[in-house]
């Protein structure tokens, strides 16, 4: 039976598997690069961070995740426990506590990161078709 607090199976759950995939993590990375998205690799970098977080809860990961808020969608409550953890020596405890509670909002991180691998995929489509056309239309000129 599956455990539904389980983090690494909540966060790895929407959407199927595409940021599992290291190869289209470096593409939406240099779509979003060459396209000025900030926002794109703001959700990259905070997915990479708090899963590291997850995996490995310790001061050193919190304050990278803590490096790299805000981001969108924003969560002021990570926020929040993520400043609150930095300024004091966080207990293990408590470290471990913020990362089980991460998995919401890494849901949401990984649906916004889905929505925008599908922007990516439109607009290198919609380019491709673009230039695919471009000499046809010069030459019906």
């Amino acid at each position: 039976m599956k455990d539904d607090n389980d983090v690494s199976t909540l966060a790895g759950s929407a959407a199927g598997g595409e940021l599992d995939d290291p190869a289209t993590l470096v593409g939406l990375r240099e779509w979003a690069w060459g396209h000025g998205r900030t926002d794109v690799l703001g959700r990259l970098n905070a997915r990479g961070a708090a899963l590291d977080f997850v995996a490995e809860p310790s001061i050193y990961r919190l304050l990278r995740l803590g490096e790299v808020l805000p981001v969108s969608p924003r969560s002021h409550w990570v926020e929040s426990a993520v400043g609150e953890l930095s300024l004091g020596s966080a207990d293990p405890s408590a470290l471990e506590a913020l990362a089980r509670n991460l998995a919401p909002w890494l849901a949401l991180l990984r649906w916004q990161l889905v929505a925008d691998l599908e922007e990516m995929v439109v607009a290198s489509s919609a380019a491709s078709t673009t230039s695919s056309t471009a000499p046809h239309a010069q030459r019906d000129r």
